[in-house]
């Protein structure tokens, strides 16, 4: 059964909070926030993925590591494809913020793609 409760963890106004984890299916999605905007554009976002990837899958054992993206957010969807995530589609009008809905852009990464990248 999949753990519905997020764990957050950060310092310095980046967190990654776990959205789901499904160990019997190897299956884990997550979010990067970073609310300080004197911390964007720092890597800090592409350097907490990396770890969480190489945690889910050389630790956990995951399959996949998923997530959305508010389409609007195009810092994040950038930091998230130079870690290695693939865009899968769009949800349209997922997100609601700031009093509107927004597409959220669904992105993952496989295992092999991941062991692959570390190959040199």
């Amino acid at each position: 059964m999949g753990a519905s409760a997020p764990a957050v963890s950060g310092q310095n106004g980046v967190s990654v909070i776990r959205n789901h984890l499904d160990a019997a299916i190897a299956n884990h999605g997550y979010t990067v926030l970073i609310g300080e905007p004197s911390m964007f554009d720092k890597g800090y976002g592409t350097e907490a993925t990396l770890t969480t990837l190489a945690y889910g899958f050389e630790r956990l054992n995951m399959e996949v590591i998923h997530l959305g993206v508010s389409a609007s957010n195009v810092r994040a969807v950038r930091s998230y494809e130079k870690a290695g995530f693939i865009q899968e589609g769009v949800r349209r009008n997922y997100v609601y913020s700031r009093g509107k809905y927004h597409d959220a852009v669904m992105m993952s990464v496989l295992r092999q793609d991941y062991m692959a990248s570390k190959t040199p």
